[in-house]
C-alpha cells in the first residue's frame, strides 16, 4: 500500500474513534450484554429459591420416613433378641434397651426432634391421626415381651407368650407402614406440586431465555456474521466488498472503518496488478526454461549439431557420476556401452535430423562402469528463422522400474500361488463390501463356484443378527483402531444353511493411507460350535438337576427338622413332664428319686440334642428372614470357634423368598466352616448390602489364604458348590486371594423381594 493510501486510512479510521470515546449515551456492547446478563441472573435466582422449598419439603417428609424405617427395624430386632433368648442366647438389657429406643423413635415422630443427625419435624396432620394407635400398640408390644422376659427368667415356656408377641409385632410393623403409606402420599402430592412449579418455571426461562437469545442474533451475531462475511469474501479476493452496518455501537464504528479501509485496499491492488502483469510477461519465459532444466527429475543434455555437449544439467550428473567439467565439450556418444544396435541410432539421426522428436530405449555406460538403461527423447531446438542450431537430450534411468516391475510380476505370481492353493477360506473384498477375489477353499466353504460368489456381498451371505456386530468391527478398523482384527460370524451356505466362520480381517491400504480394500481368512467352525453347544446345553442340564437336588434335600432337610422340633420334641417334652410327676409321687424313697432325677437329666440331654439336630437341619431363625437367620448364624460361629466376628446390613430391608434366603443362608454356612477348616483367621468380616435390583455378599477373613488357581483345579468342593448356588441364582462369584492376605469372597444376586412375588 502506498503512503497516500495509508494516509487516507488513517484519516478516515480517527474520526470513527473520536466518535467512540465521546458517545457515552449510546448503547454499547458492554451495556446490552449487561442487561442480558441481569435478566439471566434474575431467571437463575428464582430458580434456585423454586428447587430450595421443594427440596426442603422432600427433606421433612423423607426424614419421617426414615424413622418409620427405623420403628420397623427395631421391632423385628425384638423379636429376633427375644427368640435368641429362648435358645439361651441373648441377654435382656439389649431387648430392652432396643424397647426404650422404640419408645424414643415414637416420640421424635410425634413431636419432632433429632435422629440420626436429622431435625425432625412435627408430623403433618395426616400422620398426626396414626401416631397415637401406634404408641398403643408399642406399650402392647413392650408388655408382651417383658411377660415373656419374666417367663424366661423363671425358666418356662414361652410358646404363648412369643405367639402374643408375634401378632402384636405384626400390628406394630402394619401401624407403621400405614404412616409410611400416608408419608409417600404427602411426598407424591409435595413431588407433584414441585413438578407443576418446575414446568412453569421452565416454561418462563424459556420465553426469557428465547428473548436474550434473539436480541444477541439481532444486535451482536448478525452484524458480526456481516463483518466476518464481508472480510472473508474481501480475503477471497472480492476487493467491491463493503459491510453497509450504520448501527451506533462498537460494531457499527468498525464497519465504517473497514469499508474505508477496503476502498483504499482495492484501489491500491489495481495499480499493483497493472505492475505485476508487466513484470510477469517479461519473466515467464526464462522462469519456466530455467526450472525446467535445473529441478527436472531426468538427465537433460544440451548438444550441437554435431553432437557436442554445450551443456548437463544436475541430474545427469547424479545419474552417470560425470562432472560437468567431464562431459562438456565431448560428443554424446562417449556413453555408449555397445549394446544398443546400431539401426537404432540409425533411426535416431534420421528422426532429429529431418527436425521430429526421436524416442527409444538406448543402454548406456555410467563412469563407474555400470551399465543402466534410459528411456530417451531427442527433439531439434531452432531459431528464428526455423533452422536447428541445437538438440535436447531428456534421459530417464529406467533401470530400477523395470526391476521393480520384475520384482511384483513374482510377488503377484506367489501371491496367487498361495492364494488358490491355501487350506482355509481367503477373500478380497471392497469396502461396499463386494467381492473381489475368493478362493476354492472358500467356495467350497460355502458351496459356491467362483463366479457365482464374486456377483454377491459379504452382506448378502452373512446372517442378518451378526452385520451389525461385523459393521462396527470393520469401522474400528477404518478409523485405526484396530490393525487387524478376528471375530465369528454367520454365513449362509448356497443350500441355505448357516456355516459358522472365524473371519480374520486387515486392512490394505495405499502409498497415502487411504483404505483401500479388506482382505480376511475364513476358516469353517461349524462343527466346533455344535460341540460347544451341546457341551453349554448339558452343563446347563447338570446346573438344574444339582438346582433340583439342593431344593429337594432343603425340603427335606425342613420336613424332618420340623417333625423333630414338633414331634420327637414334644414327646420328650411329655416325657420329661410324667418323670416330673413320678418324682413327686416318689419323694420319699431316696433310691427312686435319684434314679427319676437320672432319667430327667438324661432326658434334658436328649432334648438338648434333638434342638441341635434340627437346628443345623435348618435353623428356626431361618423362617424369620435372611437377616435374623445370619445373625444367629455369625454369632454361633463365633461363640464356638472363638474368632472374632463382624455383621454388616445395608442398603434397607432384605426380604427374600425361601430359596433364595435358603441359598444365601447356605453360601455364608459353608464360607464359614472353610473358614474354621483351613484358613487359621482370627476374625471375620460378613457384609450384606441390598441395592434396587442386586444383593452384594461378601465374606472376608485375615486367614492364610491360597493359592487359586491350584484351588480351582483340585478337589475344592466348598467353593464349587458357592459357585454353582449363585450361578443357580442368576449371580456371579469373585474371589480375591492369595498365600499369607486373606481371602474376600464377594457374591452378587439379582434381588427379588419376596414382597414383588
Amino acid at each position: 500500500m502506498t503512503m497516500q493510501a495509508e494516509e487516507q486510512t488513517i484519516q478516515g479510521i480517527a474520526p470513527v474513534e473520536t466518535e467512540t470515546a465521546g458517545g457515552f449515551a449510546r448503547l454499547t456492547l458492554s451495556r446490552k450484554f449487561l442487561l442480558i446478563f441481569a435478566a439471566l441472573g434474575l431467571v437463575g435466582l428464582g430458580n434456585w429459591l423454586v428447587v430450595e422449598s421443594t427440596l426442603s419439603h422432600l427433606k421433612g417428609a423423607t426424614t419421617q420416613v426414615n424413622i418409620v424405617g427405623s420403628i420397623r427395624w427395631i421391632g423385628q430386632r425384638v423379636q429376633a433378641d427375644t427368640l435368641r433368648m429362648a435358645y439361651g442366647r441373648g441377654e435382656r438389657t439389649a431387648v430392652e434397651a432396643q424397647l426404650d429406643r422404640l419408645d424414643e423413635v415414637i416420640h421424635i415422630l410425634a413431636y419432632g426432634g433429632e435422629h440420626l443427625g436429622l431435625a425432625v419435624r412435627e408430623p403433618s396432620e395426616i400422620v398426626r391421626a396414626s401416631i397415637e394407635p401406634l404408641r398403643l400398640a408399642a406399650q402392647d408390644y413392650r408388655t408382651d415381651v417383658a411377660r415373656a422376659l419374666d417367663r424366661l427368667a423363671t425358666r418356662r415356656s414361652i410358646a404363648d407368650e412369643l405367639d402374643a408377641l408375634l401378632v402384636d409385632g405384626n400390628y406394630l410393623l402394619s401401624t407403621a407402614d400405614g404412616i409410611a403409606a400416608a408419608l409417600s402420599v404427602q411426598i407424591a402430592e409435595i413431588e407433584k406440586q414441585a413438578t407443576r412449579n418446575l414446568y412453569l418455571l421452565a416454561l418462563l426461562d424459556l420465553a426469557i431465555l428465547f428473548v436474550a437469545l434473539t436480541a444477541v442474533r439481532l444486535q451482536v451475531v448478525r452484524p458480526l456474521y456481516a463483518l466476518a462475511a464481508a472480510s472473508r469474501r474481501f480475503a477471497q479476493g472480492s476487493y467491491t466488498e463493503r459491510v453497509g452496518i450504520d448501527s451506533a455501537d462498537e460494531i457499527g464504528d468498525l464497519a465504517r472503518a473497514f469499508d474505508r479501509m477496503a476502498g483504499d485496499i482495492e484501489r491500491d491492488i489495481q495499480r499493483i496488478a497493472r505492475d505485476r502483469d508487466a513484470l510477469e510477461k517479461a519473466q515467464d519465459g526464462l522462469r519456466k526454461l530455467s526450472r525446467a532444466v535445473e529441478y527436472s527429475p531426468a538427465s537433460v543434455v544440451i548438444t550441437d549439431t554435431a553432437g557436442c555437449i554445450e551443456y548437463v544439467n544436475p541430474k545427469f550428473i547424479e545419474v552417470t557420476g560425470y562432472a560437468g567439467e567431464e562431459a562438456v565439450g565431448r560428443n554424446i556418444g562417449f556413453m555408449k556401452s555397445g549394446e544398443t544396435q546400431r539401426e537404432i541410432y540409425g533411426d535416431m539421426w534420421r528422426t532429429i535430423s529431418s527436425g521430429k522428436e526421436w524416442r527409444g530405449e538406448l543402454v548406456n555406460r555410467k563412469k563407474s562402469g555400470e551399465l543402466f538403461r534410459e528411456d530417451t527423447r531427442i527433439s531439434p531446438l531452432a531459431d528464428e528463422r526455423g533452422r536447428t542450431t541445437h538438440f535436447i537430450s531428456i534421459k530417464e534411468d529406467v533401470t530400477e522400474r523395470q526391476r521393480a516391475a520384475e520384482e511384483l510380476r513374482v510377488s503377484k505370481e506367489l501371491f496367487q500361488t498361495t492364494f488358490d492353493s491355501a487350506a482355509v477360506g481367503i477373500v478380497l473384498y471392497d469396502l461396499t463390501g463386494r467381492f473381489l477375489l475368493a478362493n476354492r477353499a472358500l467356495c467350497d466353504t460355502l458351496g459356491y463356484d467362483q463366479e457365482e460368489l464374486l456377483r454377491k456381498t459379504l452382506q448378502e451371505i452373512t446372517h442378518p443378527d451378526d452385520l451389525a456386530k461385523a459393521a462396527g468391527i470393520e469401522r474400528r478398523v477404518l478409523d485405526g483402531e484396530l490393525t487387524r482384527c478376528q471375530f465369528e460370524r454367520r454365513c449362509y451356505h448356497r443350500h441355505g444353511h448357516v456355516v459358522w466362520v472365524v473371519l480374520s480381517v486387515a486392512l490394505v491400504r495405499d502409498q497415502e493411507q487411504a483404505p483401500l480394500y479388506f482382505i480376511g481368512q475364513i476358516v469353517d467352525i461349524s462343527s466346533l460350535k455344535t460341540m460347544e453347544q451341546e457341551l453349554i446345553e448339558s452343563r446347563t442340564q447338570l446346573r438344574e438337576l444339582a438346582a433340583y437336588r439342593d431344593a429337594v434335600r432343603e425340603e427335606e432337610r425342613k420336613r424332618i427338622a420340623l417333625e423333630i422340633h414338633d414331634e420327637l420334641g414334644q414327646l420328650l417334652t411329655a416325657l420329661k413332664m410324667d418323670i416330673s410327676l413320678l418324682r413327686m409321687q416318689f419323694e420319699t424313697n431316696a433310691e427312686i428319686g435319684k434314679k427319676t432325677a437320672d432319667m430327667r437329666e438324661l432326658v434334658e440331654k436328649t432334648i438338648g440334642v434333638v434342638r441341635q439336630v434340627a437346628t443345623n437341619l435348618r435353623p428356626a431363625a431361618l423362617n424369620l428372614g435372611i437377616v435374623p437367620a445370619l445373625e444367629w448364624l455369625v454369632e454361633d460361629f463365633g461363640q464356638r470357634t472363638g474368632i472374632a466376628y463382624e455383621l454388616n446390613l445395608s442398603g434397607g430391608e432384605i426380604v427374600l423368598d425361601d430359596v433364595r434366603a435358603t441359598a444365601v443362608f447356605r453360601i455364608v454356612q459353608e464360607s464359614l466352616t472353610n473358614v474354621m477348616r483351613y484358613a487359621e483367621a482370627s476374625a471375620i468380616v460378613v457384609s450384606l448390602k441390598r441395592t434396587e435390583d442386586a444383593l452384594f455378599l461378601e465374606i472376608q477373613d485375615d486367614g492364610r489364604g491360597f493359592d487359586l488357581e491350584t484351588a480351582r483345579h483340585g478337589p475344592s468342593f466348598g467353593l464349587l458348590g458357592i459357585r454353582e448356588r449363585a450361578l443357580v441364582l442368576g449371580g456371579s462369584l469373585t474371589i480375591d486371594t492369595g498365600p499369607g492376605r486373606g481371602t474376600t469372597l464377594a457374591i452378587r444376586i439379582p434381588y427379588v423381594s419376596e414382597r414383588l412375588k
